[in-house]
């Protein structure tokens, strides 16, 4: 850094207090707790758990920009439609009410992880044991060791003339200002591509420079489903691909997390520039992927799915006609068994329904979850208060369920059985006026804090 100023900026973690009753606190002891997008959020092994939602379920807010989530304080939203009118209702929660605690996984300790990952110019540390040294933190949160980020995280501390859509851009906009970097430390708490780009570009500058168009087309794919290289879009999906099976693998044997990524990145650090030199090799891992979009593409261009753009709530609709469903696991990759790169290279939406025979899929896109610089999108809802709503309006069964407002790309999507009660034309229409009336839940590019109690 060229200033001690900014090198001590850069280094300082905010902190703010957070107000809980003494059995939340109690609760929290030794948790990662952060202020993040305007919402109290536990942070365990990238995994997001809203702090309302824990201590008194889902559809439970703090006032706008508090921190006291005591439960006098705390404010339960509901979403009241009507054929007339409709609107949002707030009721306060009271000293009582409490909902059982979510399930939340175990901390993995730093003892757990091997060793860090030598490669190029510096070293990869994984999350945990990095915030004992000083670190430049990519494509995550900050850590208490972390003297620059370079994130387009929600509320992340990057500096705001290296902020950019990617996190990897703002590695190379570091890098075009000629400044070295301020350690050789870089950590990441999570594996994936854009992160993969960016930790190599600051550890293999030389290389990555020469190859920046084509990582940069690969980190887009890898985080939001979209571009027109076809091939970028094999690269990326030879990633995704043989990443998904090594995590399988390390899901079956209970593997730490902090272990699993030092253990990707070690591999793929050297795998990159393989994979970007001669992606024809890898067919067997990009073949499969890359059918679903040829077939995503053809149902588009045989008119077979129809797109209605309503702008003044962000939303883009696709009826999909005799469109049969395709069972499949839920990945971001996939919409309903399709290609998500088509759907979202035919719109700018921050929000997704797909509809057609008993299909219901609303998505959310990754671009409304983290600080986009670009094009700023229109703050996401939280579409738990739909789908209380809907559940309520249904004569059987409740099935409509969402993901959560602070998940990366959730949905809410019909997951029963048996068709929904309600008819196809008042679900859109209630999605429409929903997202007309409801509250922004999502604010990424406000400032965030890490918080103590």
């Amino acid at each position: 850094m060229s200033e001690e100023s900014d090198r001590t900026a850069l280094s300082r973690v905010d902190c703010a207090r957070l107000l809980v009753d003494e059995d939340v606190a109690t609760a929290l002891l030794d948790m990662d707790v952060r202020y993040v997008a305007g919402r109290a959020l536990i942070v365990i092994e990238n995994q997001f758990f809203d702090l309302g939602t824990c201590i008194a379920g889902q559809c439970t807010v703090a006032s706008y920009g508090s921190l006291d989530y005591r439960r006098r304080a705390l404010v339960r939203l509901r979403y009241e439609p009507s054929t007339e009118s409709s609107g949002i209702v707030r009721r306060k929660m009271g000293a009582s009410g409490m909902a059982p605690t979510l399930p939340l996984p175990n901390r993995t300790s730093a003892a757990d992880v091997v060793l860090p990952v030598r490669f190029g110019k510096g070293t990869y540390v994984p999350f945990e044991a990095s915030a004992a040294m000083r670190n430049v933190s990519i494509d995550a949160f900050e850590n208490a060791g972390t003297i620059l980020t370079l994130s387009h995280w929600p509320s992340a501390n990057t500096p705001e003339r290296y902020r950019a859509d990617l996190s990897a851009d703002s590695v190379f906009r570091y890098l075009d200002a000629g400044e070295p970097m301020p350690c050789d430390c870089f950590t990441s708490d999570h594996f994936d591509v854009d992160g993969l780009v960016g930790i190599i570009a600051a550890l293999s500058p030389e290389w990555a420079q020469r190859n920046r168009g084509q990582l940069l087309s690969i980190a887009q794919y890898g985080d939001f489903n979209r571009g027109h290289d076809p091939l970028t879009r094999r690269m990326s999906l030879t990633i995704n691909a043989l990443v998904a099976d090594r995590q399988e693998r390390a899901a079956e044997l209970q593997q730490p997390v902090d272990k699993t990524n030092v253990e990707l990145f070690g591999e793929f650090l050297t795998e990159l520039p393989s994979i970007v030199g001669g992606v024809g090799g890898y067919e067997a891992a990009w073949g499969p992927e890359e059918e679903v979009f040829s077939r995503t593409e053809r149902l588009f261009n045989e008119g077979k799915i129809s797109i209605i753009v309503v702008p003044e709530v962000d939303l883009t609709i696709f009826e999909l006609v005799e469109v049969e469903a395709v069972p499949t696991a839920e990945t971001n990759l996939r919409y309903s068994g399709l290609s998500s790169i088509s759907f979202h290279n035919r719109c700018e939406s921050g929000t997704l329904l797909l509809v057609g025979g008993e299909r219901y899929e609303v998505r959310q896109r990754y671009e409304t979850w983290v600080a986009k610089r670009s094009a700023i999108p229109r703050p996401r809802r939280d579409l738990a208060l739909l789908a209380e709503a809907l559940n309520e309006l249904e004569r059987s069964t409740r099935g409509w369920i969402y993901d959560g407002v602070q998940q990366i790309t959730p949905a809410m999507r019909w997951s029963a059985t048996e068709r929904s009660s309600l008819e196809q034309p008042y679900v859109v229409r209630t999605l429409i006026d929903f997202l007309r009336v409801a509250p922004p839940a999502w604010l990424p590019l406000i400032e965030g804090r890490r918080v103590v109690i």
